[in-house]
């Protein structure tokens, strides 16, 4: 299935050409005149907003390894049942290190976290979402932003800032 349009995130800094990497496909008939109008991003908490306190992040994505495939007894080639699971992994935000992708946020599976380690293959694309403190010690939840590549349980997450932008974009016309 084609999609009817593309829509490539722009960066006009020089050293934040590595942002360009995101790229929204939609599909379905498009009445230009409602584009995306049921999309109100005039609440969300963005990744860039410093004057809360984090108190848990999570990523929601959809692994490779979590698909139930189930084929026919009878023939190999015949689906009889197939099951994307979820998952939700506790992370922390972390400090930069070497070989980590430039222009990222940087998660890594929580240090409590219970939950089992998996291949983040599949996960590309997950968001990224933080319970954060206001200073009247309110919580919200905040768009930390999009993995777009991980190694074990280290997750580099496109910034929701620069969505922002993009998706302001979007709606406006």
């Amino acid at each position: 299935v084609s999609p009817n349009s593309l829509n490539r995130i722009r960066v006009d800094e020089d050293d934040h050409k590595s942002l360009e990497d995101l790229l929204i496909y939609e599909y379905g008939e498009q009445n230009k005149g409602k584009r995306l109008e049921y999309l109100n991003v005039n609440h969300v908490i963005w990744s860039d907003e410093a004057d809360f306190k984090t108190d848990y992040s999570f990523l929601i994505g959809f692994p490779s390894e979590s698909v139930l495939i189930e084929t026919s007894d009878d023939e190999e080639a015949v689906l009889k049942d197939f099951k994307l699971r979820w998952i939700r992994q506790d992370l922390e935000a972390v400090s930069r290190a070497p070989l980590d992708t430039e222009n990222r946020s940087i998660f890594e599976k929580h240090r409590s976290s219970t939950r089992l380690s998996i291949s983040p293959d599949g996960l590309s694309g997950c968001p990224v979402f933080s319970i954060v403190q206001d200073a009247k010690k309110d919580r919200h939840l905040r768009f930390d932003g999009i993995v777009t590549n991980a190694r074990g349980d280290r997750f580099a997450v496109y910034p929701s800032v620069h969505i922002r932008a993009f998706l302001d974009n979007l709606t406006s016309g």
